[in-house]
């Protein structure tokens, strides 16, 4: 878990779940350096994004794994979703454009028609996210979209 800055009792609530989580602290230099320090010292093959204000379903990572584990050239599998709040049946990916990318995968077109991908509905491969030099940390906005992009064009991504 990488703190980047927070003011609040963050480190004190990491370190009481023992060594099950590993608290790395530094001073505030945005979202996308916070990911490549905690990129750098993952310890796995494989990364998930998640901000303190993300929620997501208790099988989220079960599946996404699931999916990895029959394809090694992936570099990222993403899910859908929803917005807390929003109609049940309203998703961020259209559901027709969901199952088409499920079946045929990611093309750059689609990158473009309908902001897709959340980095916090994702699985990334460690081994791309370092190929590829991680997150821009010049980006204050968009970061989720450039990823995408860099990692297309260096592997597959499935949704």
């Amino acid at each position: 878990m990488v703190d980047d800055g927070s003011t609040e009792e963050t480190e004190a609530l990491v370190k009481s779940y023992g060594h099950i989580l590993r608290y790395i602290r530094q001073e505030n230099r945005g979202p996308s350096a916070a990911r490549n320090v905690g990129i750098q010292n993952a310890r796995a093959n494989w990364i998930s994004i998640q901000d303190s204000d993300d929620i997501c379903s208790g099988n989220h990572l079960e599946s996404l794994y699931g999916i990895v584990k029959k394809s090694n050239e992936l570099g990222m599998v993403f899910a859908n979703g929803g917005y807390i709040g929003g109609p049940k049946t309203k998703t961020i990916i259209p559901l027709e454009k969901s199952k088409r990318l499920a079946q045929d995968g990611v093309k750059l077109v689609d990158l473009f028609d309908v902001s897709i991908l959340r980095l916090q509905a994702t699985l990334l491969s460690r081994q791309v996210l370092l190929a590829i030099g991680g997150l821009d940390e010049r980006l204050r906005i968009a970061m989720d979209l450039d990823l995408a992009f860099r990692v297309l064009f260096a592997s597959r991504l499935l949704i």
